[in-house]
């Protein structure tokens, strides 16, 4: 071979050769690649047959996991990097150094299980904020925010659905949610990630920053908010999962959750958050979470009867 080629993006190249020549490529975009006369010349092979394997390009290669369809690149500042509706979308191969490789971008290979075809692969952030009715404060005449947790949140997640650790401290946060993505036919999860939320309500990823990456096909999915003693809130319609950032507040007022004025509380004058007193975490405020903060009172530490937040289990904490 004279070369080979692993998750690139050849496009946009004119010369007396053809973009891919006598080489081979994998999971790579090679595309609108011509001669000096304009005419498309994206790959010739000329000692073995076609060696193409999981790539974007015309003419068709024999090898049939080949697409041969416009890439659809976002252009502009973003460059090659690829639109939500892309056919390269979770269509590369896996496996060798893309276990733990990086794209252009820094960003892991592999997202939603599956590598995309060329040099950045597609990924969606999700910027939310809430806060948590138990954990809010509000000092005479100020905004109120969420206080630091009394008891420590510790490094660990408390929730089995994604077992994850904080990568830094988490001392200044209030606590651990649990962020999912529900399907809008059957309503179903379909993504699920661990994160901690702030004293101002943005909810963070286990490294500190605003973006929780939930791996995701494009499309369209209900955005659920959870917290291990408070009722989970849920968007009322479904959010576009089609931009590299998604953004949504919950609390700004009761139209964003779906159940509006009863799925929510106002913890003061236009700010809205999410209800406290589920200690079982079943999805409802019973004589169960009163007997748990009953059974725990007096009890310090990172206890479900801990409605306030304040580190110990005392009479306030009666849901």
């Amino acid at each position: 071979y004279l070369s080979q080629y692993f998750s690139c993006t050849i496009v946009d190249n004119r010369g007396g050769t053809a973009g891919c020549l006598d080489s081979a490529a994998y999971s790579s975009i090679v595309f609108g690649n011509t001669d000096d006369e304009g005419n498309t010349s994206n790959w010739s092979f000329v000692r073995e047959p076609e060696r193409m394997f999981y790539c974007c390009t015309v003419p068709l290669p024999s090898d049939g996991t080949n697409i041969a369809t416009n890439p659809q690149f976002v252009g502009g500042a973003h460059g090659y990097r690829l639109k939500y509706s892309s056919p390269c979308v979770d269509a590369g191969q896996n496996g060798g150094w893309m276990l733990d490789g990086t794209d252009l971008d820094g960003q892991a290979r592999i997202f939603n299980a599956k590598t995309d075809i060329g040099a950045y692969e597609f990924t969606m952030n999700t910027r939310v904020r809430c806060l948590l009715q138990g954990g809010y404060r509000q000092a005479p005449g100020l905004r109120g925010v969420q206080s630091t947790a009394g008891g420590s949140t510790g490094q660990d997640s408390p929730y089995a659905a994604d077992r994850r650790r904080a990568e830094v401290d988490p001392s200044n946060t209030t606590d651990w949610v649990l962020l999912e993505l529900l399907e809008t036919n059957h309503m179903s999860v379909i993504a699920t990630k661990s994160a901690l939320v702030h004293t101002d309500g943005v909810v963070v990823n286990t490294g500190n920053g605003d973006d929780v990456r939930l791996e995701c096909r494009p499309g369209f999915y209900y955005l659920v908010t959870k917290h291990r003693n408070h009722l989970a809130s849920m968007t009322p319609e479904p959010l576009a999962y089609t931009n590299e950032i998604v953004t949504y507040d919950f609390t700004t007022g009761p139209e964003k959750y779906h159940g509006g004025t009863n799925a929510c509380v106002e913890l003061e004058p236009g700010v809205w958050g999410l209800i406290a007193g589920d200690a079982d975490g079943d999805g409802k405020i019973t004589d169960v979470d009163r007997e748990i903060v009953k059974r725990q009172m007096g009890k310090t530490g990172y206890l479900s009867g801990d409605i306030n937040l304040d580190g110990v289990v005392s009479g306030e904490d009666a849901p």
